[in-house]
């Protein structure tokens, strides 16, 4: 939906919608038709999971995002931050003490602060990418950054070690050519390498101009909004430190008033060239499109109760009383990673931790999980997948496989286009769930 759509709820006209009942109902839902149930939501009527309606993240203005940015510092990325700064003043302040001579070890420490620097600014567009949240493989997407940017900083390093740091820089024509380069291409080639892509398509520079290609106008706009903060936060930094060292005089204080500008304008441009994957993913084959956008009511707070016959909490308790002795090691840490990954709404990393695994227990992975897992497939565009999640689910029997062969039916009618199958599963429903909420809604189905 766009964020002029006003949709309202199928039962309460007046009500501005902000979900919708996407498996059996399809019906717009207001927040009294809602349930929240931990991180997620529910169709009050028939208990299955619910989409809250979202705006495509590129529909917003990039003053929306520049802001974003700008205020990373300050919000989500301050502890680590302050971390950061703290870890490169200690740095200087242990060079400082060990060195046998006047500047002795002032480029040691100079080269020390510049490749923290740099670890800290791939961290920053790693973290933002994935909206703040830590996933594995981080180390190996750092080492794909480095090596994707190599064809950067690689050639300006070896001109540095050949010839020596010229006295002034800004003379040199063959950095200004290195600094070209890196302002045009190092933005896009780091947003793409903390990605999923491979290390043959980071490292390709045409696969990488290629993806530019895809982003046209918004790529022209990010890459200059990158340079003008860079520019301005690296004069800034380079006027202040040595001001800001000589006003204090405290010992490893004075080193971190020093660092901390140069750091909080990294911070700045790290952020925003991490906000192009997460806002533009898709166009980097990161996932659909449905991944990359943002609640489009989020003043909205779901009220409604579920009229199921079992809740939410007796469902997590029972869940929660799984036989955990007969879930090896490895399975019950990957279990505990996608029960966060659903409890934080973020089904593509869910469905990418289901996925690292050939098979999953029972009591690893119950029914209702298996249920807005195969919620996650659909929008991901596996509805393959999604329609063994709701096998998978409907098998194991319980409260829920009314509900999981309802999902299974809806999916083969709007998404496979298979009616037969689909009214086959809604007579089978009315036959073996009798008397529930899901053989009420298949026995519409069946006389719509």
């Amino acid at each position: 939906m766009s964020a002029n759509d006003v949709a309202t709820c199928g039962v309460h006209p007046d009500a501005i919608a902000g979900w919708r009942c996407e498996l059996t109902c399809a019906r717009f839902l207001c927040s009294k038709c809602t349930a929240r149930r931990l991180n997620r939501f529910a169709c009050c009527a028939c208990g299955n999971p619910a989409t809250q309606l979202a705006v495509p993240r590129r529909d917003k203005p990039f003053s929306h995002w520049l802001a974003v940015a700008l205020t990373h510092p300050l919000r989500k990325g301050l502890a680590m931050f302050a971390l950061a700064t703290l870890a490169l003043a200690l740095i200087t302040f242990v060079c400082r003490l060990i060195e046998t001579a006047p500047g002795h070890l002032d480029g040691v420490a100079r080269s020390a602060q510049l490749v923290g620097m740099g670890l800290y600014a791939l961290l920053v567009v790693d973290l933002t990418a994935r909206g703040g949240t830590a996933e594995n493989g981080g180390p190996l997407r750092l080492l794909r950054a480095v090596v994707a940017t190599a064809i950067i900083w690689a050639p300006g390093v070896i001109h540095v070690w050949l010839l020596g740091v010229p006295r002034n820089p800004a003379a040199d024509p063959i950095l200004w050519i290195f600094g070209v380069e890196a302002a045009i291409y190092l933005p896009l080639a780091l947003a793409v390498a903390t990605t999923d892509i491979s290390f043959a398509g980071a490292v390709h520079p045409f696969r990488v101009f290629e993806i530019g290609w895809g982003l046209g106008r918004s790529l022209l706009g990010w890459t200059v909004a990158v340079v003008v903060l860079g520019t301005i936060a690296g004069v800034a930094a380079n006027a202040t430190t040595h001001q800001l060292r000589a006003s204090v005089t405290a010992p490893l204080a004075s080193d971190v008033v020093a660092v901390a500008p140069a750091l909080l304008g990294i911070t700045v441009v790290a952020a925003l060239i991490g906000l192009l994957s997460f806002v533009h993913g898709d166009v980097f084959g990161w996932g659909d499109a449905s991944l990359y956008r943002d609640p489009l009511h989020p003043e909205l707070r779901a009220e409604g109760v579920v009229k199921a016959t079992r809740s939410a909490d007796e469902d997590d308790a029972g869940a929660s009383r799984a036989p955990s002795g007969t879930i090896a090691p490895s399975e019950r840490a990957d279990a505990a990673k996608l029960a966060d990954a659903l409890k934080t709404e973020n089904l593509s990393r869910a469905l990418r931790i289901y996925e690292s695994r050939p098979s999953w227990s029972a009591a690893a992975v119950d029914a209702r999980k298996l249920i807005v897992l195969a919620n996650g497939a659909v929008r991901a565009k596996q509805p393959e997948l999604a329609a063994r999640m709701l096998e998978e689910a409907h098998a194991r029997g319980g409260r829920t496989a009314g509900q999981a062969l309802l999902a299974l039916a809806h999916l083969k009618l709007e998404v496979q286009g298979q009616p037969d199958e689909a009214r086959a599963l809604y007579q089978q429903i009315v036959d073996q769930h009798a008397g529930t909420e899901a053989a009420r809604i298949a026995a519409k189905r069946l006389a719509g």
